[in-house]
């Protein structure tokens, strides 16, 4: 089995690409730019804290895990995962892709402008906390759920999905739009101010 553990730390322009390794580890923190390839591996985690800009790339994955803390932009693709879990916290401006994964899951919490795009998947979970502007895409899911709370601006779309959950709670302006969804269950509490 091979294994890979790469640490980033105090770095201005930092680049690590990983490609055909079975478990993979890779910390970025206190960087001003960080980008993390990762490619046909088996389980990766991936942390990146305290940086300016964040991009990461993960395909071809058997379960991938990524956090994101304390960034100013955050970029993150997982594609062709098995099992991915995303956590965005303290970022100004995120958006995260997630195509072609079993089971997904997304955390945003504390996060100016956050958007999400998840594209067949089997099962996908959202939460989405603490957020100035939130836009949600779920397109071609079986079963998905969204939480938004705290969030002055949101917007939900669930395309070709079997089963969808909404919940909307505390939220200034919501907006939810479903197609072709055949069990669509939204529940909407708006704040008063």
């Amino acid at each position: 089995m091979l294994a890979t553990t790469v640490w980033i730390e105090c770095v201005d322009v930092a680049t690590a690409w990983i490609d055909s390794v079975d478990v993979v580890t890779v910390w970025a923190e206190n960087v001003d730019v960080a980008t993390v390839w990762v490619e046909n591996e088996g389980v990766v985690t991936v942390w990146v804290e305290n940086v300016d800009v964040a991009t990461v790339w993960v395909e071809n994955v058997g379960v991938a895990t990524v956090w994101n803390k304390n960034v100013d932009v955050a970029t993150v693709w997982t594609e062709n995962v098995d099992v991915a879990t995303v956590w965005v916290e303290n970022v100004d401006v995120e958006s995260v892709w997630v195509e072609n994964v079993d089971v997904a899951t997304v955390w945003n919490k504390n996060v100016d402008v956050a958007t999400v795009w998840i594209e067949n998947v089997d099962v996908a979970t959202l939460w989405v906390e603490n957020v100035d502007v939130a836009t949600v895409w779920a397109e071609n899911v079986d079963v998905a759920t969204v939480w938004i709370e705290n969030v002055d601006v949101a917007t939900v779309w669930n395309k070709n999905v079997d089963v969808a959950t909404v919940w909307i709670e505390n939220v200034d302006v919501a907006t939810v739009w479903a197609e072709n969804t055949h069990r669509e269950k939204a529940s909407i509490e708006m704040a008063t101010h």
